[in-house]
């Protein structure tokens, strides 16, 4: 089925077609009887004229100029032969005849001794003039109409896209236009569709994001009330030190909450800048390396001097975001590896842990979500994802060749 808008412009086309065509047809109609009531005029208009001429004395060019201010009319004396005949009106009515650059006029011979080379021209006026006003007006009544084929679906279907505003206006996000068409109106309302669909999934998340904020909360501020409680009747070094761990655990805690927010932020602005990412792969695996109280065999693979323009910061956290998740999964070691195969750039982080079930590995790229229970929020690698967004990079999860989680960048 061809697109409305294609569809009503054929309709505009055809009617403005049709309605030009009946204008020919009674243009021709009226001009034959416009030619008809200038031509009777002017025969009328040749009798008066031969009559004052008679009545005049003198040459006949001085006779013609004093009838022309008479009368007010309009002719002049004409060659008698000449001009194209366009047709004979018979004995005594002369003939119509167009002059080249002159126009229409009835040509009459004078009846004056010593004239029979002359002869009497007046112009034959309104006959085209009709023509053109009738055609005008129904050029102008098909263009009406045609534009009505074309704008009444038109303003109908974008009547349909205001309803459907009004009601995600009003808060009801289940509305949608459902217009399947491809044309300018169906782009627009798909693209009404996809906002409705995405502010739906908005406050999904965030009423998701809220109750977790609130679970995770809830469990340090619990045990640090419960030690409150006990440090009242019996303090000992033991419940401070909890209190601290709890403490500490809800600062990290908000921190990578406002970090995920800025980096949620559309506005947020990355310092971008060239840097060496070997180098700072190099550092941040050595970090980790250090604050590692498993003894976990530690592998690096990198090439020597690969340069990218990146946010520095950022992606340090990416780095160590992965590498404090590797090695909290992993049973004896984790490799960070970079590697560019062609233009992109590949950044991979593995461990020999469980792994993370194909199931999940979409999921786990959320806030508050883990494979496991204990010992993470579930933003380390929501952070990751935002910080790869704002770079136009990819990440994700795969198998691990030793056995466990691959998270794998992609970059460029």
């Amino acid at each position: 089925m061809a697109p409305l808008f294609l569809r009503g412009l054929l309709g505009l086309l055809l009617a403005i077609g049709l309605a030009l065509g009946l204008g020919m047809v009674l243009g021709k109609a009226t001009s034959y009887q416009g030619k008809q009531e200038a031509l009777m005029r002017a025969e009328k208009n040749v009798k008066r004229i031969q009559h004052a001429l008679q009545n005049e004395r003198g040459r006949l060019r001085r006779r013609v100029r004093k009838t022309r201010r008479k009368l007010g009319l309009e002719f002049h004396l004409c060659p008698g032969k000449g001009g194209q005949i366009i047709k004979a009106l018979g004995e005594g009515r002369g003939s119509v005849v167009r002059r080249p650059g002159k126009g229409h006029f009835l040509r009459l011979p004078i009846a004056l001794a010593g004239e029979a080379s002359q002869a009497l021209c007046v112009r034959i006026e309104g006959r085209s003039r009709r023509r053109l006003l009738v055609f005008g007006l129904a050029g102008g009544l098909g263009l009406l109409i045609g534009l009505g084929f074309l704008l009444l679906p038109l303003t109908r279907r974008l009547k349909r896209i205001e309803k459907v505003l009004h009601r995600v206006a009003e808060g009801d996000l289940s509305a949608r236009v459902n217009d399947s068409s491809k044309d300018a109106v169906g782009s627009l309302a798909r693209g009404v569709d996809q906002i409705g669909g995405r502010i739906a999934a908005l406050l999904a998340a965030q009423r998701q994001l809220h109750a977790s904020v609130s679970h995770e909360l809830r469990t340090p501020l619990a045990r640090l009330a419960v030690a409150i409680d006990l440090v009242q009747d019996h303090p000992s070094a033991k419940i401070f030190d909890g209190m601290r761990q709890d403490v500490g655990e809800l600062d990290h805690l908000v921190g990578e909450l406002l970090l995920l927010a800025r980096l949620q932020d559309p506005n947020a602005n990355l310092v971008l800048a060239e840097l060496d990412l070997t180098k700072l792969c190099s550092e941040r695996f050595e970090t980790a390396k250090r604050g590692d109280g498993r003894s976990l065999n530690w592998l690096l693979k990198v090439p020597d001097g690969l340069l990218i323009q990146g946010d520095a910061r950022l992606l340090a956290r990416l780095i160590d975001n992965l590498l404090s998740n590797a090695a909290r999964h992993a049973q004896t070691q984790v490799q960070l590896s970079l590697y560019q195969d062609g233009k992109p750039i590949g950044l991979a982080v593995e461990d020999d842990g469980d792994g993370i079930p194909e199931a999940k590995r979409q999921n786990i790229f959320a806030p508050f979500v883990s494979v496991t229970t204990g010992g993470s929020a579930g933003l380390g690698l929501a952070i990751c994802r935002e910080i790869a967004d704002h770079h136009h990079a990819e990440i994700g999860a795969e198998s691990s060749a030793l056995g466990g989680a691959k998270m794998l960048l992609i970059m460029g």
